[in-house]
């Protein structure tokens, strides 16, 4: 659910247009205004159906399956984890700071980020609601100015998170976005820079009702899906507020559900 009652005033327009364009097609493609050859061309009365799309379907993990018990494993976790591995963080877990996702060069498919407690949650293609299923999920908290529970560094890639809260620890006044898929610090030079292929699943991502909470998902990555999951309390003073907002991106972009 995206819960826009507590945003602070509207929508910024272009992160608005992004919004509902979105969730209207399912994907969008911003390459996707190239001419076509008159040939290739739709014929009157019928839409030209997506190019491209992102594919949330549930993949078949090849990889190692790699526990996290402690909160300070879970960055060494991640840095070890190949594309193909699952990483199951326990639910019974809080942990604060903020956990690099890295660049991947070695396996193959994803990397899914889970709940220990994934037959508790809703099932998949259903929406969780907080009220019913964040007991059942390892909570990642943002313990510093800006510092985000996770963050997308330069060129990584194929990320899946299914049944992980995210949000801030009550401290924490002012964050630009809670979960970034954005490349930070430096941000991307160039396109081959971007993070790309990021699905959140089942997630609970929220504010504070004291917070300055400016956007739940920060999107500057190709290739997202955000499917099945619930947004709220994210609202900030004297400023717009997005559940979902981004820019620097190509898509295609998947919200569904939410």
């Amino acid at each position: 659910m995206l819960n826009h009652t507590t945003m602070n005033g509207s929508l910024g327009f272009a992160c608005l247009l992004l919004l509902l364009a979105a969730v209207y097609c399912g994907s969008i493609d911003l390459n996707s205004a190239v001419p076509l050859p008159s040939d290739e061309k739709p014929q009157a009365g019928h839409s030209e159906l997506p190019r491209v799309f992102v594919d949330t379907t549930m993949p078949v993990q090849s990889g190692k399956t790699r526990n996290v018990s402690a909160c300070n494993l879970l960055q060494k976790t991640i840095d070890e984890a190949a594309l193909g591995d699952t990483i199951v963080i326990d639910a019974s877990l809080t942990c604060p700071g903020e956990f690099n996702l890295t660049e991947k060069t070695s396996g193959e498919g994803w990397i899914i980020i889970r709940t220990s407690a994934l037959e508790k949650l809703a099932p998949e293609g259903t929406r969780v609601h907080p009220a019913l299923h964040a007991q059942f999920m390892p909570k990642i908290l943002g313990n510093f100015m800006n510092g985000r529970p996770f963050v997308a560094r330069a060129r990584s890639h194929h990320y899946r998170f299914i049944g992980i809260e995210m949000g801030m620890t009550e401290g924490m006044a002012t964050q630009s976005g809670i979960l970034s898929l954005a490349p930070l610090p430096a941000g991307a030079t160039s396109l081959s820079d971007l993070p790309h292929h990021f699905i959140v699943d089942r997630c609970y991502i929220h504010g504070h009702p004291q917070g300055n909470m400016r956007r739940g998902i920060w999107i500057g990555a190709d290739y997202v899906g955000i499917i099945d999951s619930y947004i709220s309390d994210i609202h900030e003073v004297g400023n717009d507020s997005q559940a979902i907002g981004g820019w620097n991106f190509r898509g295609p972009l998947k919200i569904v559900n939410n």
